[in-house]
């Protein structure tokens, strides 16, 4: 099973298809920055790195893997900058702009076994982690390959 969700502009949600998993940023700034003169601030999620977002993961019993796609406008993801989406302490999908241009969108996978299990076992409720750099992020794109849960009939 293959669902995108999309959140726009980070506060307006637009749900999956039939109702299945969608992701909704719940607050914070498009403006992720952790400060070059203070790197050690951004060691972990603070009100001006991170943004909370919430994916409905409701559709799911199993998970196979989980991809992010996030755009950037206007203050892009810069070489030697990174993102960290976390999940109940797990830090399952990230990336790092290694290239040499700074760069529009990125997207990230994880099929990491101990990430797919805490998805399992949590609500959604994820925290997008700027932990190098600065980027405004315009939206986020959720994709998921799992099985549904089983139904008895």
């Amino acid at each position: 099973m293959r669902v995108r969700a999309l959140v726009v502009g980070l506060l307006t949600v637009i749900v999956g298809l039939l109702g299945v998993p969608s992701a909704a940023a719940t607050g914070g700034s498009t403006l992720l920055r952790c400060p070059p003169h203070d790197p050690s601030s951004c060691s972990a999620p603070s009100t001006n790195n991170s943004l909370p977002v919430h994916v409905d993961l409701s559709g799911y019993a199993t998970f196979e893997s989980f991809c992010v796609t996030v755009q950037f406008a206007r203050n892009l993801l810069d070489p030697g900058e990174a993102f960290v989406f976390v999940l109940g302490g797990y830090e399952g999908v990230g990336a790092q702009n290694s290239g040499t241009r700074p760069e529009r969108s990125v997207t990230a996978c994880s099929s990491y076994s101990e990430f797919m299990d805490a998805l399992s076992t949590r609500q959604g409720d994820f925290t997008m982690w700027m932990n190098s750099g600065s980027a405004r992020v315009t939206s986020i794109s959720v994709s998921i390959n799992g099985l549904p849960p089983t139904k008895v009939y």
